[in-house]
């Protein structure tokens, strides 16, 4: 014993050998025998280990580390895979130690092997006896499991058989807390209230589930089924509460995100219209980088939303891209000018000389042109081209004269024809702006300077 506690297990293998020849019906025989293979166990020679076990249990029952003898043999068949060998002394274990340590332990492995062996029938019936038996087990939690995994399989059979699964696995929804089979088991039960329409149930355990494991890749899942199951039930308000919570998580596939957009997108555009939210549905749809086709129906009306929030870069964005890609001339009219306008808007005239300019060239027709024509003008009035504005009002003029910004453009020019001492030409352009515009305010500012002049 000395030897064998301070780990010289082959100097105790060999004293404990020598007791059992000299003393083979000695109190202390069956303890030796029991060493020795503890301390081949010890020492990883399994095969010698397991003869001194068998030693023990057939001819030593009553001896105490008979259980834990049973139990190793047990272990050593399953590891070389003679599984009806292992069955074989785990069941000894079961029914004649069944207050030992190693009996919980005991009818679990038997029912998984039966299981395993496609005899779950006898399989089931070990672990109803384990929790029959051991309630309180470190180990029955994996019975519990596998009785709802079970029974969850066999659903697919027997409908009924749904609602057997969900008798073992509620268990782990307010017991089992450190369980390793916790979380399936829940993954489980969620599936079950899927399966059986129990949507209250669903959205209850779902909402749970995601609190307690927000990094797991089934509670996106699960949201995400969530979300689209209201959704279809016409229940927007949760379709919506769901649809939120995923809009900006890293872990959901970007074909599903790009779903969960345009779900809360069609929620808070046709049914609860929430400008705020659908700007976010808008927002979480073109993170996902669709493709031309799937984001032109949606492109427009995210500018205008994303311009509605103040949301200045991102509705620059979105009328940029669009005023590329449409083939719709009124849009791609619109587009560059609200992407001119907004590029004004942050200093940035260079850029949206272009702009202006495609408005100015490809849509002379349109209600737009003519600012654009006066805006560019005013930007390279700015930027000291004087002569090149002068092109551009002139232009103005000509083409647009019944527009209140040829108005604008006339009096401009009039003003540096006044300085320049070209009274005929500055008269001539006033007269019009007054005949033309007498109740705005660019036609009495024309009659005003008129009359200066005369």
């Amino acid at each position: 014993e000395l030897k064998y506690k301070n780990y010289d297990y082959r100097g105790a293998i060999k004293s404990f050998f020598n007791l059992v020849m000299a003393y083979p019906q000695s109190e202390y025989t069956a303890k030796a025998y029991y060493e020795i293979g503890d301390s081949y166990y010890k020492l990883r020679d399994y095969r010698k280990a397991l003869s001194n076990y068998v030693m023990v249990i057939e001819n030593f029952p009553e001896y105490p580390e008979t259980p834990i003898a049973l139990y190793r043999v047990a272990v050593y068949h399953e590891s070389r895979g003679f599984m009806d060998d292992a069955v074989k002394y785990l069941k000894i274990l079961a029914e004649k130690y069944p207050l030992s340590p190693e009996a919980p332990r005991a009818y679990m492995k038997i029912a998984s092997f039966l299981f395993d062996a496609k005899n779950s029938k006898e399989g089931m019936a070990w672990y109803e006896q384990a929790i029959a038996r051991y309630p309180e087990s470190e180990f029955v939690d994996l019975a519990w499991y596998s009785l709802g995994l079970l029974n969850f399989n066999q659903g697919v059979f027997n409908n009924s058989k749904y609602l057997d699964a969900e008798k073992y696995l509620v268990k782990f929804e307010n017991g089992f807390a450190s369980s390793i089979y916790r979380e399936k088991a829940m993954e489980l039960l969620i599936e079950v209230y899927r399966k059986t329409g129990d949507f209250k149930k669903l959205d209850q355990l779902s909402v749970f589930f995601a609190v307690q494991y927000p990094k797991s890749k089934k509670s996106v899942e699960i949201l995400f089924n969530l979300a689209v199951d209201f959704y279809e039930k016409k229940n927007y308000d949760k379709a919506s509460e769901y649809s939120r919570g995923l809009l900006d998580n890293p872990q959901l596939e970007t074909e599903k995100m790009r779903r969960i957009a345009q779900l809360y997108i069609d929620i808070h555009k046709s049914h609860l219209k929430d400008g705020k939210k659908l700007f976010s549905g808008y927002k979480a749809f073109f993170n996902t980088m669709p493709g031309d086709e799937e984001a032109l129906p949606l492109l427009g009306e995210f500018a205008v939303i994303a311009l509605n929030n103040d949301e200045q870069d991102i509705a620059l964005l979105a009328f940029r891209r669009l005023s590329e890609i449409t083939r719709d001339p009124e849009e791609k009219c619109r587009a560059s000018f609200q992407s001119a306008e907004l590029l004004i808007k942050q200093n940035r005239p260079e850029e949206a000389l272009s702009y202006y300019q495609i408005v100015a060239d490809e849509f002379p027709d349109s209600d737009q042109a003519d600012l654009a024509l006066f805006s560019m003008a005013t930007i390279f009035e700015t930027g000291g081209s004087a002569f090149r504005a002068e092109i551009m009002y002139e232009k103005l003029v000509k083409n647009y004269p019944s527009r209140l910004s040829s108005a604008r453009a006339d009096l401009i020019l009039a003003g540096q024809e006044v300085k320049n001492n070209e009274l005929e030409s500055a008269i001539r352009r006033l007269y019009r702006v007054a005949v033309t515009f007498p109740r705005f305010d660019e036609g009495r500012k024309a009659k005003e300077m008129l009359n200066k002049l005369k």
